[in-house]
């Protein structure tokens, strides 16, 4: 879905729903950087899945769903 170091609006939603399900502290800036990866880390082990810090389709869907 996003790929690391990943520049664009699709990598500003994907932060925006980490944010804003409580996996930051990260900026929102649209940069997928470490910060964005390790948060989505934190995401993927609470869904018991391999923590890759990069998110599915279906990973972000049910992340923005709960937002």
């Amino acid at each position: 879905m996003v790929e690391a170091g990943e520049v664009s609006e699709v990598a500003r939603a994907v932060q925006w729903a980490l944010a804003c399900g409580g996996f930051g502290p990260l900026d929102v800036d649209g940069a997928f950087g470490d910060g964005s990866m390790e948060a989505a880390a934190r995401y993927q082990a609470t869904l018991g899945r391999a923590q890759s810090g990069l998110l599915d389709a279906d990973s972000f869907a049910s992340l923005s769903a709960a937002c």
